[in-house]
Protein backbone atom coordinates (compact mmCIF):
# COMPACT_ATOMS: atom_id res chain seq x y z
CA UNK A 1 0.00 0.00 0.00
CA UNK A 2 2.61 2.72 1.09
CA UNK A 3 4.71 1.32 -2.50
CA UNK A 4 1.47 2.09 -4.14
CA UNK A 5 0.80 5.73 -2.71
CA UNK A 6 4.70 6.70 -3.34
CA UNK A 7 4.74 5.65 -7.09
CA UNK A 8 1.56 7.93 -7.36
CA UNK A 9 2.92 10.45 -5.32
CA UNK A 10 5.65 10.93 -7.81
CA UNK A 11 3.47 9.82 -10.79
CA UNK A 12 1.66 13.69 -9.71
CA UNK A 13 4.94 14.95 -8.63
CA UNK A 14 6.63 14.00 -12.16
CA UNK A 15 3.70 15.41 -14.52
CA UNK A 16 3.77 19.02 -11.88
CA UNK A 17 7.44 19.19 -12.99
CA UNK A 18 6.50 19.45 -17.03
CA UNK A 19 3.83 21.70 -17.57
CA UNK A 20 2.31 24.65 -19.85
CA UNK A 21 3.82 28.07 -17.68
CA UNK A 22 1.84 29.71 -15.63
CA UNK A 23 4.07 32.44 -13.93
CA UNK A 24 5.69 35.22 -15.25
CA UNK A 25 7.63 35.01 -11.81
CA UNK A 26 10.06 32.39 -13.70
CA UNK A 27 13.51 31.70 -14.33
CA UNK A 28 13.18 31.87 -18.75
CA UNK A 29 15.69 29.85 -20.84
CA UNK A 30 15.90 29.92 -24.48
CA UNK A 31 18.58 27.18 -24.97
CA UNK A 32 18.37 23.25 -23.43
CA UNK A 33 22.48 24.12 -22.64
CA UNK A 34 21.42 26.93 -20.49
CA UNK A 35 19.34 25.19 -18.29
CA UNK A 36 21.30 22.14 -17.81
CA UNK A 37 23.80 24.58 -16.62
CA UNK A 38 20.81 25.85 -14.14
CA UNK A 39 19.85 22.22 -13.13
CA UNK A 40 23.69 21.29 -12.62
CA UNK A 41 23.86 24.02 -10.21
CA UNK A 42 20.47 22.95 -8.28
CA UNK A 43 22.29 19.52 -7.87
CA UNK A 44 25.63 20.90 -6.40
CA UNK A 45 23.61 22.69 -3.67
CA UNK A 46 21.08 19.31 -3.34
CA UNK A 47 24.69 17.08 -2.86
CA UNK A 48 26.40 19.12 -0.45
CA UNK A 49 22.89 19.48 1.77
CA UNK A 50 21.97 15.62 1.80
CA UNK A 51 25.84 15.37 2.72
CA UNK A 52 25.39 17.48 5.87
CA UNK A 53 22.04 15.66 6.71
CA UNK A 54 23.75 12.33 6.00
CA UNK A 55 26.49 13.59 8.53
CA UNK A 56 23.31 14.52 11.08
CA UNK A 57 21.78 11.63 10.69
CA UNK A 58 25.15 9.53 11.89
CA UNK A 59 25.67 12.18 14.69
CA UNK A 60 21.54 11.12 15.54
CA UNK A 61 22.77 7.48 15.45
CA UNK A 62 25.34 7.96 18.01
CA UNK A 63 23.48 9.42 20.38
CA UNK A 64 20.54 7.37 20.36
CA UNK A 65 22.98 5.20 22.18
CA UNK A 66 22.14 5.28 25.80
CA UNK A 67 25.95 5.39 26.72
CA UNK A 68 27.25 8.87 26.30
CA UNK A 69 27.34 11.21 29.51
CA UNK A 70 25.56 14.49 29.36
CA UNK A 71 28.70 16.22 28.89
CA UNK A 72 29.75 14.20 26.00
CA UNK A 73 26.11 14.44 24.56
CA UNK A 74 25.56 18.24 25.14
CA UNK A 75 28.88 18.12 22.61
CA UNK A 76 27.24 16.44 19.93
CA UNK A 77 24.33 18.16 19.94
CA UNK A 78 26.46 21.46 19.42
CA UNK A 79 27.81 19.96 16.22
CA UNK A 80 24.40 18.76 15.14
CA UNK A 81 23.05 22.18 15.36
CA UNK A 82 25.99 23.79 13.49
CA UNK A 83 25.29 21.26 10.79
CA UNK A 84 21.58 21.84 10.19
CA UNK A 85 22.26 26.25 10.63
CA UNK A 86 24.49 25.11 7.44
CA UNK A 87 22.07 23.35 5.76
CA UNK A 88 19.75 26.17 6.43
CA UNK A 89 21.89 28.89 5.15
CA UNK A 90 22.47 27.17 2.17
CA UNK A 91 19.18 26.64 1.24
CA UNK A 92 18.85 30.50 1.89
CA UNK A 93 21.74 31.64 -0.44
CA UNK A 94 21.74 29.17 -3.18
CA UNK A 95 21.16 30.94 -6.31
CA UNK A 96 21.83 30.94 -9.95
CA UNK A 97 23.21 34.03 -11.33
CA UNK A 98 21.33 35.89 -8.82
CA UNK A 99 18.30 33.74 -8.47
CA UNK A 100 17.07 32.11 -5.97
CA UNK A 101 17.12 28.32 -6.13
CA UNK A 102 15.54 26.81 -2.92
CA UNK A 103 14.46 29.82 -0.57
CA UNK A 104 10.89 29.32 -1.18
CA UNK A 105 10.00 32.03 1.76
CA UNK A 106 11.22 34.73 -0.30
CA UNK A 107 9.03 36.62 -2.71
CA UNK A 108 11.80 36.90 -5.24
CA UNK A 109 11.66 33.07 -5.57
CA UNK A 110 11.29 32.09 -9.25
CA UNK A 111 9.62 29.21 -8.14
CA UNK A 112 9.63 27.80 -11.94
CA UNK A 113 12.11 27.18 -14.79
CA UNK A 114 10.33 27.70 -18.40
CA UNK A 115 12.66 26.74 -21.50
CA UNK A 116 11.48 27.73 -24.93
CA UNK A 117 13.71 27.50 -27.78
CA UNK A 118 13.63 29.02 -31.22
CA UNK A 119 12.26 25.76 -32.74
CA UNK A 120 9.14 24.97 -30.07
CA UNK A 121 5.43 26.84 -30.37
CA UNK A 122 5.13 26.57 -26.59
CA UNK A 123 7.14 26.75 -23.48
CA UNK A 124 7.70 24.14 -21.39
CA UNK A 125 7.78 25.03 -17.39
CA UNK A 126 9.19 22.99 -14.55
CA UNK A 127 8.81 23.37 -10.92
CA UNK A 128 12.17 24.24 -8.94
CA UNK A 129 12.32 21.95 -5.70
CA UNK A 130 10.15 23.35 -2.56
CA UNK A 131 10.74 21.94 0.76
CA UNK A 132 9.64 22.56 4.38
CA UNK A 133 11.83 23.55 7.41
CA UNK A 134 10.01 20.89 9.39
CA UNK A 135 11.18 17.92 7.53
CA UNK A 136 15.06 18.87 8.31
CA UNK A 137 14.57 19.60 12.04
CA UNK A 138 14.29 23.41 11.91
CA UNK A 139 11.43 25.91 12.79
CA UNK A 140 12.06 28.18 9.94
CA UNK A 141 14.51 28.39 6.49
CA UNK A 142 14.93 32.28 7.66
CA UNK A 143 18.47 32.37 9.08
CA UNK A 144 17.72 34.79 12.17
CA UNK A 145 14.53 32.57 13.00
CA UNK A 146 15.83 29.19 12.07
CA UNK A 147 16.14 26.66 15.17
CA UNK A 148 16.80 23.21 15.84
CA UNK A 149 13.02 21.60 16.45
CA UNK A 150 15.18 18.37 17.24
CA UNK A 151 17.68 17.97 19.76
CA UNK A 152 20.41 15.08 20.76
CA UNK A 153 20.21 15.70 24.56
CA UNK A 154 18.33 12.11 25.44
CA UNK A 155 18.32 8.80 23.77
CA UNK A 156 14.44 9.32 22.88
CA UNK A 157 14.97 12.73 21.32
CA UNK A 158 17.51 11.44 19.16
CA UNK A 159 15.87 9.14 17.55
CA UNK A 160 13.12 11.67 16.86
CA UNK A 161 15.96 13.69 15.07
CA UNK A 162 17.09 10.68 13.02
CA UNK A 163 13.67 9.87 11.58
CA UNK A 164 13.79 13.84 10.53
CA UNK A 165 16.99 13.15 9.29
CA UNK A 166 15.71 10.48 7.00
CA UNK A 167 12.46 12.16 6.24
CA UNK A 168 15.26 14.58 4.85
CA UNK A 169 16.77 12.40 3.22
CA UNK A 170 14.27 10.66 1.34
CA UNK A 171 13.19 14.82 0.32
CA UNK A 172 16.15 15.15 -1.08
CA UNK A 173 17.02 12.06 -3.20
CA UNK A 174 13.31 12.29 -4.71
CA UNK A 175 14.22 15.45 -6.17
CA UNK A 176 17.44 15.14 -7.23
CA UNK A 177 16.04 11.48 -9.04
CA UNK A 178 14.07 14.32 -10.60
CA UNK A 179 16.54 16.60 -11.57
CA UNK A 180 18.48 13.71 -13.32
CA UNK A 181 15.66 12.56 -15.13
CA UNK A 182 14.77 16.45 -16.42
CA UNK A 183 18.74 16.71 -17.03
CA UNK A 184 19.06 13.28 -19.37
CA UNK A 185 15.73 14.76 -21.12
CA UNK A 186 17.40 18.36 -21.65
CA UNK A 187 20.88 16.50 -23.26
CA UNK A 188 18.13 14.86 -25.89
CA UNK A 189 16.24 18.34 -26.04
CA UNK A 190 19.75 19.87 -26.88
CA UNK A 191 20.61 17.11 -29.64
CA UNK A 192 17.29 18.04 -31.20
CA UNK A 193 17.75 21.66 -31.14
CA UNK A 194 21.14 21.46 -33.00
CA UNK A 195 20.30 19.03 -35.52
CA UNK A 196 17.32 21.02 -36.69
CA UNK A 197 19.50 24.32 -36.83
CA UNK A 198 22.05 22.63 -38.74
CA UNK A 199 19.07 21.23 -40.86
CA UNK A 200 18.05 25.27 -41.35
CA UNK A 201 21.54 25.96 -42.32
CA UNK A 202 21.46 23.41 -44.94
CA UNK A 203 18.36 24.41 -46.24
CA UNK A 204 19.19 28.20 -46.72
CA UNK A 205 22.23 27.52 -48.38
CA UNK A 206 20.43 25.28 -51.21
CA UNK A 207 18.17 27.91 -51.87
CA UNK A 208 20.72 30.43 -52.83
Amino acid sequence: MRKTSLIIGYLILTISWCRKPQSDNALRFTKPEQMMSFWADVEAYLQSTAEIIQKSRNLAIKAANGIYPTEDRQEIDIEFKELLREVCRIHQEANYKGSLLLNSQDAAWPKHAILKTGHQSAAVEFLLPEFKAESFGLSSWQTNQASAAVNLMTPKSSEQALRKMDEALSAISMERARIGAVYNRLEYWAKLDYSLSENAKLSAKDKK
